[in-house]
């Protein structure tokens, strides 16, 4: 139908645009690592603004996530632009993957972190 054409882009948010260490700052008991094993490949999530950083939720609204520093400074103008965000996979971290000197922030043996793919106009 004429009109309902847009030029989509797609991008993907890999390791170097998520905060990877945001839900391992969280005990292993605590929801968010509830939330984050129920998320497939192929799932929905959206960005929401936030602050310091964009905040990546799941379809329940639930954050399991954050965009870095870099990342969410080039995506906050975008956000409105945002068609679609999908998980293209999750990572596993454990906290010796942490740097040492953040070590004594983190509070989860092991946590897991999305790959995103954003669509956009």
């Amino acid at each position: 139908m004429p009109g309902e054409d847009v030029f989509k882009q797609y991008e993907v948010l890999g390791l170097n645009d998520v905060y990877l260490d945001y839900a391992g700052g969280s005990p292993q008991g605590h929801s968010i690592h509830a939330h984050l094993s129920k998320i497939q490949a192929g799932d929905k999530v959206f960005l929401a603004a936030g602050s310091p950083a964009i905040k990546i939720c799941d379809k329940d609204e639930f954050c399991v996530g954050r965009l870095s520093k870099s990342a969410s400074d080039i995506w906050r103008e975008k956000l409105g632009q945002v068609i679609e965000v999908r998980v293209v996979a999750m990572v596993e971290r454990d906290s010796m993957d942490v740097q040492e000197t953040y070590r004594g922030r983190i509070k989860a043996e092991k946590w897991e972190v999305p790959v995103l793919e954003v669509v956009y106009a």
